[in-house]
């Protein structure tokens, strides 16, 4: 009896001892995050500085001949698809978005610049719209094919749009042709 009770007590001793190096081994663990995490935040205070200094040295001129009276900025002006716009010096990396406080400054200094806007395919929506407009059809219920009378752009001429169209039919209804000589 009494080697049970040394057995039980050596068995708990045990099992407090486990759980005890458990949590010492918990606690270091979050001191060494929260040690790597501050020296993370000091790391990225530092950077910050940086940054602010070489974007405060930077004139953003393109280097080289001047070609004119008014300055050649070191710019890009890109447009995202979701319609949000970034210029970014191409020196030193400074971003400028419509939320910062010098986004005009940033804008002026774009038009200064030879540099050209860039975007990505953009879709638009057109207000108080219920339903998508088709671009086009290529049948109607009873199998003809209505002839196209929108007009895409006013830069767009009625003959282009019609050529382009006839084509389109053409390769569409092709491909249904062949399909049909494959499976006989």
């Amino acid at each position: 009896m009494f080697n049970k009770l040394i057995r039980k007590f050596i068995s708990w001793l045990y099992r407090a001892l486990e759980e005890e190096k458990a949590r010492i081994k918990q606690q270091a663990e979050a001191l060494i995050v929260a040690a790597r995490d501050e020296k993370q935040k000091h790391l990225a205070r530092q950077y910050l500085e940086l940054q602010n200094k070489r974007w405060g040295v930077c004139r953003h001129l393109k280097g080289g001949k001047v070609h004119g009276p008014k300055p050649d900025y070191s710019l890009r002006h890109h447009i995202f698809s979701d319609g949000s716009e970034e210029i970014q010096c191409t020196i030193c990396g400074k971003p400028w978005t419509k939320q910062s406080p010098d986004w005009k400054q940033a804008l002026e200094m774009m038009h200064q610049s030879t540099n050209t806007v860039t975007s990505s395919e953009r879709t638009f929506k057109i207000k108080d719209q219920i339903e998508p407009t088709p671009v086009y059809v290529v049948q109607t219920e009873d199998g003809n094919v209505p002839p196209f009378t929108g007009k895409l752009a006013p830069f767009v001429s009625d003959s282009y749009v019609e050529r382009v169209w006839n084509k389109l039919y053409k390769k569409l209804t092709r491909k249904k042709k062949l399909d049909k000589t494959k499976k006989s």
